[in-house]
C-alpha cells in the first residue's frame, strides 16, 4: 500500500438543496428496497433479460480487460496471463455463500474468517469485510437477496452470471451490478479470495467495489473507516492509541467505548503505523504486521472468579479482571505471538467452559486474542464505525442498539459568497454555509461528520486530491434561525485534513449550536455532506437568511423579510432564591421569555433553587414599548408549574450596550418568588449579532 494509507488512516485527516432526514426512517431494513442504481443498471431487469435469452451477463460498464485492473504499469501481474473466469470455472463446487454452519443465518458464522487479501494493498477493505461479516443483518444489506443470488440459481430464479451489491455513497445507497467474471492467473484468483477457495461473496463484493471506484488498482491503499462507512452509512472515527498507552483512565474509557460499540453492532478496525515505506507490511517478531489493517471481532473481560489462578500467574496482584480483545488479520494468517496468543500459557489458567464461551480456536486462521493493554501498546490506532438506526424498526433490526437522531445536509462551497475558508479568515468566515442543531439532555454525546465526494475513481486521471476540510461549532441563541454574523462561545472544532471525512465526537450541554463546515483555505469550491448525530431529536436546519422570512398560509416562507425594525437580545443569567416544594424537593427550573407574541425556552436546570442559565434569545421587534414577559417554570413529568414571573423593560435602543436588570419574581399569589438577573440589548441593525 502507498504511504497515504498512514496519512489518511486517522479521520482528523450536485443538488445544493439542503434537507434534513431526521426521523424519516432511514434504517437498514427500509433502505434495503430503496436507493439509486449505479450507472443506471437495474439488476432485476438485466437478470430477467439474460434468463429470457439464455445468456450469461457480461458487463460492458466494467469490461474484462486491463483498464478494469490497473491504470499504471507498476504492478507485478503479467496482463497477458490474466483470464477472466466465472466462479464455477475456478471451482466446480463454488458457492456465493458456503453452507454447513457458515451461512449468515447461522449463529456461529465463519464468513469473516473466509475472506483473505490478494495481490493488491487493500487490506483496509478486506479488514472491513471481515468485520462486516460478524454482523449478519448488515452483511445481508450490503449483499441483498443473497439466497436468490446463489450460484446455483438460489430460490429457483436461475443463475445468469449477474450479481448486485449495495454501497453508501455520499449520502445515498447505490446498487452496483457486476458480472461474475473474476481475474485469475493459472486458474487462481489474483485478488480477494476465500481461504477454502469455494466461497465467492468476497471476490464478487471486491469486484463491485472496484467498479464503483474505477478499477482494482484504485483500491490499493486506503482508509479503512471509508470502507466501513460505505458498507453501513454509519459515522466513523479514529482514536490514536498513543494517547491511551500510559493513561489508565483513558484506556478504560476506550475499552468501555469499544465494548459498547460492539454490543450495539459497531464495526471496529485497528492498524499499525509505519515510519518508512520499507516497513510497509513487514511482519514483526510478535507476529503483528506493520502498515496493516486488522478487524476487531470481540472484546471480553475475564473476572477473577472465572480464572482463579490467572491473576497470580500474570503477576497482576489484586486486580480482579483481565481485559481481552479479539483481532483478525485479513490475510487469514500471521498472528500475535505474545500474551493470550494461540496456545500461550495464559490459556492454561482458563476453564474449558470459558474457552468455549470465548470461541477459542487455536488455528493459523489470522484471528487471535490479546490482552487489551498489549493491544494499546502495539497497535497505532483503532477506528469505530457507529451504525445509525433512526426508527423503531431500525432499532429492532439492530438488536437493541442506541437510536440516534440524524441531521443530514448536502451543500457546496461555491463562489461568490460561500467560500469563506476556516476561522483564521475572520473577514470571510461567516460567508460559509451554516447549520443549527439542538442538544436536549445534559452532557450529551454528539457526533459531527463532514465528508466530501470520494475521489478514488479519479486516480487514473490524476485527480485524486482532496480539499483540506473541517468545521467549527459555536453555542448560539436558543431560538436562532438566522445566520450568525459574530463569534459566539466556541463549543468545539475539528482538525483540518485532506481526507474524505473528518469527524468529531464531543460532549455538549443542552442548548442550540451552529456548525460551520469550511475548507481550510478561502475561495475553494467543492461539494460536502454534513451529518449531525444526537441522542434526541436534534431539530437540525440550515441557517440561510440574515433576517427571518415572512410566513404565509400553511406556515410556508414567502420571499420577503418580516416587518421588523429592531433586534433585541435577552440573556437570562440566573435565578436566585426559588422555593422548595411542599415535599421538600428541589425544583427543576427553566425560563420562558415572551416578546411580541414570540416565545423562547431555556434548557432545564435540575435540582436547583439558585440556577445559572446564561442562555440568550433573539427577538425581532416592531414596537419597543411592548414589554418582555419572563416566567420561571418548574419542569414536571405531566404538567409544568409556574414558580414566578416578571416583566422587563426593553424599550431602550442601546446598539451594543447591554443593560442588566435584577427583577423580583412574583408567584401566582403575589408573594416574592426569587430574583431574576437578565441582560437586555436592542439594536436597529437586524444583523448586528
Amino acid at each position: 500500500m502507498p504511504m497515504d494509507f498512514l496519512n489518511k488512516l486517522g479521520i482528523r485527516p450536485p443538488a445544493l438543496n439542503v434537507r434534513t432526514l431526521t426521523g424519516m426512517g432511514r434504517d437498514l431494513g427500509l433502505i434495503n428496497q430503496q436507493g439509486a442504481t449505479h450507472r443506471n443498471q437495474n439488476y432485476a431487469g438485466l437478470k430477467a433479460a439474460c434468463l429470457q435469452s439464455g445468456t450469461l451477463f457480461e458487463d460492458d460498464q466494467f469490461p474484462c480487460q486491463a483498464t478494469s485492473l490497473f491504470y499504471t504499469n507498476t504492478h507485478d501481474i503479467p496482463l497477458n496471463a490474466v483470464r477472466w473466469l466465472r466462479p464455477k470455472e475456478i471451482n466446480p463446487n463454488g458457492r456465493l455463500v458456503r453452507t454447513g454452519g457458515t451461512s449468515p443465518d447461522g449463529k456461529d458464522s465463519q464468513l469473516g474468517r473466509d475472506v483473505s487479501q490478494g495481490q493488491i494493498g487493500n487490506c483496509w477493505f478486506v479488514a472491513a469485510c471481515a468485520v462486516l461479516a460478524e454482523f449478519p443483518k448488515l452483511w445481508k444489506h450490503v449483499i441483498p437477496d443473497f439466497k436468490e443470488q446463489e450460484l446455483d440459481g438460489g430460490t429457483g430464479k436461475g443463475y445468469a452470471g449477474i450479481f448486485h451489491f449495495k454501497f453508501w455513497v455520499f449520502g445515498e445507497w447505490l446498487d452496483v451490478v457486476i458480472d461474475d467474471r473474476l481475474p485469475t492467473v493459472n486458474g487462481q484468483l489474483i485478488f480477494c479470495k476465500s481461504k477454502a477457495g469455494d466461497e465467492f461473496w468476497g471476490p464478487l463484493l471486491e469486484k463491485a467495489y472496484a467498479k464503483l471506484n474505477g478499477c482494482y488498482e484504485a483500491l490499493d491503499g486506503g482508509n479503512l473507516t471509508d470502507a466501513l462507512i460505505d458498507f453501513t452509512g454509519g459515522a466513523a472515527e479514529t482514536s490514536e492509541l498513543s494517547d491511551v498507552r500510559r493513561n489508565p483512565e483513558k484506556q478504560t474509557q476506550l475499552y468501555n467505548l469499544l465494548a459498547t460499540e460492539l454490543k450495539f453492532n459497531g464495526l471496529i478496525c485497528a492498524a499499525i503505523a509505519i515510519q518508512s515505506k520499507a516497513e510497509m507490511e513487514a511482519v514483526q517478531q510478535n507476529g503483528l504486521v506493520k502498515g496493516h489493517a486488522y478487524g476487531v471481532t470481540n472484546i471480553k473481560t475475564i473476572q477473577n472468579n472465572d480464572v482463579p489462578a490467572l491473576l497470580s500467574f500474570l503477576g497482576m496482584g489484586n486486580n480482579t479482571a483481565v481485559r481481552l480483545i479479539r483481532v483478525r488479520n485479513p490475510w487469514g494468517k500471521k498472528e500475535w505471538t505474545g500474551r493470550f496468543s494461540d496456545g500461550s500459557g495464559e490459556w492454561n489458567q482458563i476453564s474449558q467452559a470459558k474457552r468455549q464461551e470465548l470461541g477459542l480456536v487455536f488455528e493459523d486462521d489470522g484471528e487471535f486474542w490479546m490482552a487489551f493493554d498489549d493491544f494499546c501498546e502495539h497497535f497505532s490506532s483503532v477506528s469505530v464505525c457507529r451504525v445509525i438506526y433512526n426508527s423503531f424498526i431500525g432499532t429492532i433490526l439492530s438488536g437493541g442498539a442506541k437510536n440516534w437522531s440524524e441531521g443530514v445536509f448536502k451543500g457546496a462551497w461555491s463562489r461568490p459568497d460561500k467560500v469563506g475558508g476556516c476561522v483564521n479568515n475572520r473577514d470571510s468566515f461567516f460567508q460559509n454555509p451554516q447549520y443549527r442543531f439542538d442538544v436536549l439532555t445534559d452532557d450529551e454525546q454528539v457526533m459531527v461528520a463532514l465528508s466530501q465526494p470520494d475521489n478514488r475513481s479519479l486516480r487514473a486521471h490524476g485527480g485524486a486530491k482532496y480539499l483540506a476540510i473541517g468545521f467549527y461549532i459555536m453555542r448560539i441563541e436558543i431560538n436562532r434561525k438566522t445566520r450568525v454574523r459574530i463569534f459566539k462561545d466556541k463549543a468545539g472544532s475539528s482538525a483540518y485534513t485532506d481526507s474524505r471525512t473528518v469527524t468529531l465526537r464531543t460532549t455538549l450541554k443542552p442548548g442550540r449550536y451552529c456548525v460551520i463546515p469550511t475548507t481550510f483555505e478561502p475561495n475553494q469550491e467543492g461539494q460536502f455532506l454534513l451529518r449531525v448525530f444526537t441522542s434526541n431529536d436534534c431539530k437540525a436546519g440550515e441557517l440561510e437568511a440574515d433576517v427571518p422570512k415572512k410566513k404565509i398560509l400553511g406556515g410556508l416562507m414567502s420571499g420577503g423579510s418580516i416587518d421588523a425594525e429592531f433586534l433585541t437580545t435577552v440573556c437570562v443569567r440566573q435565578v436566585n432564591g426559588l422555593s422548595e416544594s411542599l415535599k421538600r424537593t428541589l425544583p427543576d427550573p427553566f425560563v420562558q421569555i415572551e416578546c411580541e407574541g414570540k416565545t423562547a425556552k431555556t434548557p432545564v436546570i435540575p435540582n436547583s433553587v439558585d440556577a445559572v442559565f446564561n442562555e440568550t434569545a433573539l427577538f425581532y421587534r416592531k414596537n419597543l414599548n411592548s414589554p418582555i414577559k419572563i416566567q420561571v417554570f418548574n419542569h414536571n413529568l405531566i404538567k409544568d408549574t409556574i414558580l414566578g414571573e416578571c416583566t422587563v423593560d426593553g424599550s431602550q435602543l442601546t446598539n451594543g450596550q447591554t443593560l442588566q436588570h435584577q427583577c423580583p419574581l412574583k408567584a401566582s399569589n403575589g408573594s416574592p418568588a426569587g430574583i431574576l438577573i437578565v441582560d437586555v440589548a436592542t439594536y436597529n441593525d437586524l444583523t448586528a449579532v
